[in-house]
């Protein structure tokens, strides 16, 4: 039992940067579609235009993992801001303070965490020896997402076309078709966001503490790239794709706090979650037709990651104990 809850434990903290990831994707999604209805609103052209817009071109995550784990600097002044497509940026982490970095002890992927003022970079001080920013706005890493672009074919208006329906009723059933798309990111958006406090929920009520506010920190720091982008260059900036965020870490707050002061007072409304429960709700987010598979990969890119780390240290250590005991008995 107590196995099964603590692989249970790490498949859900392991979610906890991939899903802030998802969150992220799916607002710069939102935006993208948005544009592409504003330019089918404003085209003039002819039935063989539409031809060309039969998809919709929308932005992917593909994890990479990289050659060793690496201390990088998150602040400000030490990223750069890169374009990835038409008015699409991301923040990319330039500084890298410690490039191959096996500290001990220290969760991987993870933002503001405290095991890195032991980060050689540190050199045992408040502040990187690299780049002078506090250890906190450093991130210990073991992957990057790759940005691409896919394009996702409307069957509808392949169709439309077919039939040689008019010129404004294929242009109507395009830019129709999008909105139904960006109604099924936004449902998507909020199935992730009720199985995440139920995550939360879960492990809370086991009295471990630290996921929700893990949960919590990405978002700000994802909510804090956005306004990288923004001031680097505003003019081209979606501000939706802030605001969208935002709302996604208002309402994640808001609930976190009712489901706190239910299980501190022993509400009966709020039942524990089986260790079944949660790996269903788990497999659920798998299964998102949309997000459901780049978030399985990024979260097992991460896993992945966070083993490789482990298992470099547990081969550093017995190395060492293997040097001593032959020091000893030479």
């Amino acid at each position: 039992e107590t196995l099964s809850l603590n692989n249970v434990r790490k498949n859900v903290m392991l979610l906890s940067k991939p899903l802030a990831e998802i969150g992220q994707l799916i607002q710069v999604n939102i935006s993208i579609i948005k544009d592409q209805q504003k330019e089918i609103e404003n085209s003039h052209q002819s039935i063989e235009d539409l031809r060309s817009r039969l998809h919709t071109t929308l932005l992917d995550l593909t994890p990479k993992k990289l050659g060793h784990p690496r201390t990088v600097c998150t602040n400000k002044s030490c990223t750069k801001t890169i374009s990835v497509g038409k008015n699409l940026t991301k923040v990319d982490y330039i500084t890298h303070c410690h490039t191959r970095c096996y500290l001990k002890n220290v969760e991987p992927n993870l933002v503001n965490n405290a095991a890195l003022r032991e980060c050689a970079a540190m050199n045992n001080t408040e502040n990187c020896g690299n780049c002078s920013c506090h250890w906190s706005k450093h991130m210990h890493i073991t992957y990057e997402n790759k940005h691409t672009f896919i394009k996702v074919i409307d069957e509808n208006v392949v169709k439309l076309i077919k039939e040689k329906v008019s010129y404004q009723d294929t242009k109507k059933a395009i830019i129709d078709d999008k909105e139904q798309y960006i109604s099924r990111q936004k449902e998507e958006q909020k199935r992730i966001s009720s199985i995440n406090i139920k995550l939360a929920q879960f492990l809370r009520q086991n009295a471990i503490a630290a996921y929700n506010d893990t949960y919590a920190e990405y978002l700000d720091h994802f909510i804090n790239e956005e306004k990288t982008k923004k001031s680097s260059d505003p003019a081209i900036y979606d501000n939706r794709i802030l605001i969208g965020l935002e709302a996604v870490k208002r309402e994640y707050s808001e609930k976190i706090s009712i489901i706190k002061k239910a299980i501190e007072t022993n509400d009966p409304s709020v039942p524990p979650f089986s260790l079944k429960e949660i790996s269903d709700l788990i497999q659920e987010l798998y299964e998102l037709p949309l997000n459901g598979q780049t978030l399985k990969k990024i979260k097992m890119e991460a896993e992945l990651g966070r083993n490789f780390a482990f298992k470099y240290e547990e081969k550093r250590c017995m190395f060492q104990g293997n040097n001593f005991w032959n020091h000893i008995f030479k």
